[in-house]
């Protein structure tokens, strides 16, 4: 029993990997580093950014608080055909609209748009209800299309 104990305590402390995959070396990589739109716990909803130069390691930015007041919903963030940033969110689940801003730094951000999609024009999916939750965008460089996802009760 005590070589298995001793094997368990051995893993837990070199249980870290030694060059966790993405890791940037000291001085290889400037102003360079994995961005983590979210939400938290408590403040359900509403955009907060973390960062990490390792993917494994992260920490809150702006002090904690919320990137930008207006927004609501599940941070969904795509680079666009134009080069800037596009982050999509509704107001709750019982919402029928997809708000869209935009912005060129990930720091400002505009309302861009407001798009109501037709569920009762969706082929076989007549019966929708008229809820729209957590919308994805992710624009496709090869087609130059854009493609926005949601979840829907029926």
């Amino acid at each position: 029993m005590f070589p298995l104990i001793a094997q368990l305590a051995a893993l837990t402390v070199f249980g870290q990997q030694p060059d966790p995959p993405g890791r940037v070396k000291e001085g290889q990589a400037v102003n360079e580093a994995y961005l983590f739109a979210h939400m938290i716990h408590s403040d359900y909803g509403r955009l907060y950014y973390s960062v990490s130069l390792d993917g494994l390691h992260w920490f809150q930015l702006n002090g904690g608080n919320r990137v930008l007041e207006d927004y609501r919903g599940h941070p969904d963030i795509c680079l666009g055909h134009d080069k800037r940033y596009y982050l999509v969110g509704n107001q709750n689940d019982a919402s029928t609209d997809i708000n869209i801003w935009v912005s060129g730094d990930l720091i400002n951000w505009t309302r861009h748009s407001t798009y109501a999609p037709d569920l009762k024009q969706t082929p076989d999916y007549q019966s929708a209800l008229p809820r729209i939750g957590a919308p994805k965008l992710f624009f496709d460089q090869i087609s130059s299309q854009y493609v926005m996802s949601w979840h829907t009760p029926h």
